[in-house]
């Protein structure tokens, strides 16, 4: 780990101040200016690094200047203007873990971007005990007056007037930078973002698949076939859920997800990608207690039969609808 002292004065940043930060690989560094900031992704390794920074934007490097003014540049960083009044709309899940409703709605409502609305779709059959006044976002709550599964969130969804969604599950807990670190990832590459998601073989669901995000972190943006636990898009993509929609009885507690990587994909050109998750910087992360709250008894992956369940939801998005497995499409 590395001790910095690092300042910008140029055209592009128009920073004057000098911050002293430590950082090592895969750390953001930010150079505010108003409401907005600058987010640059370590690809390299820095060592003896004590000096300065200089940032080049024409050829998008950043060039490091140690005590001995010797040079270490590092290629290809990307800068990343964030908006903060942009507008998201939260879309939560409440069912069996209402336990953690209040500390999920706190969460997103401490984001560094702070969401414009929160919609509640309450699955529990039974009025919510939570007074929705005593939130500085405002709530709105749908309560079914029966187990509508795991689709009708996405369907509420189209009722939010942000620009951007974000879908969590109801065990998923974010960081604070949650929103900005997907806005960030969204700058270097569009697409459907989440905190965990898996590459599937073409062997089924589990045999071979490679899983990115929260679990063991992930460095890089990296590009997979569904997400889930939280999801992060632009509104106006939702146009594209209600293609090939199944007998959402027949899938009820399943599918939804993998449904929306694919019809997202197919009629929008749209890819499914799991965020930066830097093992140092929980901040960042979209899920923060998956494996305290995610393996409690209630949770779907929990219940008899739910591999064989989302077996069969390969089978159908992957071989009869013909979802395209990123470990198979041509380069």
């Amino acid at each position: 780990m590395i001790s910095c002292k690092y300042g910008v004065n140029d055209i592009f940043l128009d920073v004057t101040e000098i911050v002293i930060k430590t950082f090592k690989r895969g750390d953001s560094l930010y150079f505010p200016k108003g409401n907005k900031q600058f987010n640059n992704y370590f690809t390299d390794p820095c060592v003896n690094i004590t000096k300065q920074l200089i940032i080049n934007n024409d050829s998008k490097t950043l060039i490091i200047e140690d005590n001995d003014e010797n040079e270490y540049i590092l290629d290809n960083i990307s800068f990343a203007q964030i908006n903060k009044s942009i507008k998201i709309s939260v879309v939560l899940n409440a069912y069996k873990r209402l336990q953690h409703l209040d500390e999920q709605i706190n969460a997103v409502i401490n984001q560094t971007i702070k969401p414009s609305e929160i919609i509640i779709w309450n699955n529990s059959e039974k009025e919510l005990d939570i007074n929705i006044n005593l939130y500085s976002v405002p709530i709105i709550i749908f309560t079914s007056s029966k187990n509508l599964g795991v689709w009708a969130r996405f369907f509420a969804a189209f009722n939010c007037n942000g620009e951007y969604i974000a879908v969590f599950d109801d065990d998923t807990i974010p960081g604070n930078q949650w929103f900005e670190n997907c806005l960030n990832c969204m700058s270097i590459k569009e697409g459907l973002y989440g905190t965990s998601g898996s590459r599937f073989s073409n062997q089924g669901y589990l045999a071979g698949s490679q899983r990115e995000g929260w679990l063991n972190g992930n460095d890089n943006i990296e590009e997979v076939d569904i997400i889930g636990h939280a999801w992060f898009f632009k509104r106006e993509w939702l146009k594209y859920y209600v293609n090939d929609l199944p007998d959402t009885e027949q899938f009820k507690l399943m599918g939804e997800d993998l449904h929306l990587s694919y019809t997202f994909k197919k009629y929008g050109g749209i890819r499914s990608y799991i965020a930066k998750h830097p093992r140092n910087n929980l901040s960042l992360y979209g899920s923060i207690k998956g494996w305290q709250y995610g393996t409690e008894s209630v949770a779907l992956s929990s219940l008899p039969g739910a591999y064989v369940r989302f077996e069969i939801a390969y089978q159908h998005w992957v071989n009869k609808l013909g979802h395209s497995l990123v470990n198979y499409e041509k380069k």
